[in-house]
């Protein structure tokens, strides 16, 4: 199984490779959601920062529609980084990246309202 940091670099190259490909975009999100290991919150691993239901197919349409800069931003722990801090599991994931959500918007310069799904894990 690959590594967290190889997974990391594959979705970083892909989106850099991939940037004005629409039907590529709408593979990265399926990946993204679906990836191997993905601790799933229903059906697919995104979420929101309210629990609103995630379409996949409306998500990557958007995606690949949308005319400015995409950012994927990755958050990755050592596994066992993240057994020690209780980060080891999809809702302890969720709840910690919604409670930082406006700080990451703002170190990233990102607005919050430009912010559409998270993925966990």
């Amino acid at each position: 199984m690959p590594s967290q940091r190889a997974r990391n670099e594959f979705l970083d190259a892909v989106a850099e490779r991939y940037a004005d490909r629409a039907d590529e975009l709408k593979g990265l999100v399926s990946y993204i959601s679906n990836r191997p290991s993905v601790e799933k919150l229903g059906s697919h691993g995104l979420f929101t920062q309210f629990d609103m239901p995630i379409d996949l197919d409306t998500v990557a349409e958007r995606i690949a529609n949308h005319d400015g800069v995409i950012w994927t931003e990755v958050v990755s722990l050592r596994r066992e980084d993240a057994e020690r801090l209780h980060f080891n599991n999809a809702e302890a994931w969720k709840n910690l990246v919604r409670r930082n959500i406006n700080e990451i918007a703002k170190t990233q310069r990102i607005k919050i309202e430009d912010i559409m799904v998270r993925s966990v894990p």
